[in-house]
């Protein structure tokens, strides 16, 4: 079975290491950081609302996002 697993990490040749070491078989996908327009962006937003499924979609990834930067938050107080 295959599985795609991202890892951000500051360590990339020790991990590297590790798998070869372990014969684990893996890809490096690198890219680069795509930029949007604003009408593109405003294109994609419109297309998300008129589409049901896609509006659902949107919220859960809304949802996980406020999630992630809440508990983000959190711990930065602690």
């Amino acid at each position: 079975m295959t599985e795609l697993i991202i890892i951000k990490t500051n360590n990339s040749q020790e991990l590297k290491k590790l798998l070869e070491k372990k014969h684990i078989d893996y890809e490096i996908y690198q890219g680069k950081p795509q930029k949007i327009s604003e009408a593109e962006l405003g294109q994609a937003y419109k297309e998300a609302w008129s589409n049901p499924r896609r509006y659902q979609e949107a919220q859960k990834w809304e949802k996980a996002v406020v999630s992630d930067w809440a508990e983000r938050a959190k711990k930065d107080k602690n």
